[in-house]
């Protein structure tokens, strides 16, 4: 069935601490970055508390709070809407744990045991350890602190490793690893596999979201029932992870008898919300016009709850080259879709779009 919206809003698409022989300074609610957890048993200890108190709900972070959970088990969390952050084998206390500091678009992380992964798209980000410091915008890494080393592994974009004397740096690409240690400078970066993240996959309530098992259980009936069944098919010689991806080829010459301008949801799969909570929605996407002068057809994500979307979408500016879309909702009902959607122009097109790595999960809101 063809599904379409004339009107609808687009959102755009992380030594041991010193101890503090003064109380922290004060600082404005307005200049604290906001946490929300997603999953595991998240705790901040206050620098005026005596101990740690369970996140719950979206909260401020203080420069000198620390985050972590009781015992080091594992946790995700949401940084504003832009970042994801997974830790294991934080536990926080009054000197030890992970904190966070915002300043203008830069995000520091401060981290002195364990291992955190970080995907940041909308950030500067610099990760601070006893041993170096991690900068990158617009990437997904995992760095893991002992007490002899700090190794980061980059799952996507380029993180530069500079040794915790300044002097010697190294950049560390997508499939590649970096080791250093307080004495000297990075390892030359090596080849590098496996998940990143495993825990945090098993959250997606998404079945099937990198189409490595084929379409199902994604539905496709809007492009079918209009005629469109050569549009999706599935690749497997470009992908962002694993060895598949969903391609969509849309193409004026062949289906210009359907009407234009106008929305087509291509893909959707029907997901077990619960009303009033929040969710967070993302999808790697990239997209390739073959007509010169004219740019590619942009695809959103909407997460909606009955047979119309509601006016709320995630759309960014795609290329050539894999980039995240993301979108934050709370859900009205207890039973929606995952949605991806095109808008074909009146103008003539020729656009390859590839999609990769759905993820869904339940998001705190400010009031639970």
């Amino acid at each position: 069935m063809q599904r379409f919206l004339s009107a609808i809003c687009f959102l755009s698409l992380l030594g041991d601490a010193p101890a503090q022989d003064k109380p922290p300074q004060p600082t404005k609610a307005d200049d604290l970055p906001i946490i929300a957890p997603m999953s595991g048993p998240l705790c901040v200890w206050r620098a005026t508390a005596k101990k740690p108190e369970r996140i719950k709900t979206s909260i401020g972070i203080a420069p000198h709070d620390r985050i972590g959970t009781p015992a080091g088990e594992y946790a995700l969390f949401i940084v504003e809407r832009d970042t994801l952050v997974s830790l294991k084998g934080l536990t926080v206390a009054a000197d030890s744990g992970l904190s966070l500091e915002q300043s203008g678009d830069r995000l520091t992380l401060r981290l002195h045991e364990g291992r955190m992964a970080l995907e940041a798209y909308g950030v500067k980000t610099t990760v601070e350890t006893p041993h170096a410091r991690a900068e990158g915008e617009g990437v997904y890494y995992l760095i893991e602190v002992t007490k002899s080393k700090s190794t980061v592994t980059v799952s996507d974009g380029e993180v530069k490793l500079v040794g915790s004397l300044g002097s010697a740096s190294v950049t560390v690409g997508p499939g590649q690893r970096s080791s250093v240690d307080s004495k000297g400078p990075p390892t030359k970066p090596d080849k590098s596999s496996g998940e990143l993240d495993a825990e945090r996959e098993r959250l997606n309530l998404l079945r099937n979201p990198g189409f490595e098992q084929g379409m199902a259980p994604w539905s496709t009936d809007a492009l079918e029932n209009a005629d469109c069944r050569d549009v999706l098919s599935i690749d497997d010689a470009v992908s962002h992870s694993g060895k598949k991806s969903l391609r969509i080829e849309l193409d004026s010459r062949k289906i210009g008898a359907l009407p234009r301008p106008t929305r087509y949801w291509v893909l959707d799969q029907c997901v077990p919300y619960v009303k009033g909570e929040r969710y967070f929605l993302q999808a790697y996407v990239r997209a390739k016009s073959h007509l010169e002068g004219v740019d590619p057809i942009q695809p959103s994500l909407a997460m909606t709850q009955g047979p119309r979307p509601p006016a709320a979408a995630a759309r960014a500016k795609f290329e050539d080259r894999w980039r995240m879309a993301r979108l934050i909702e709370t859900s009205p009902n207890d039973k929606g879709w995952a949605y991806l959607a095109v808008d074909l122009p009146a103008s003539d097109y020729h656009t390859t779009i590839w999609v990769d790595d759905f993820f869904l999960a339940r998001v705190a809101s400010a009031s639970e």
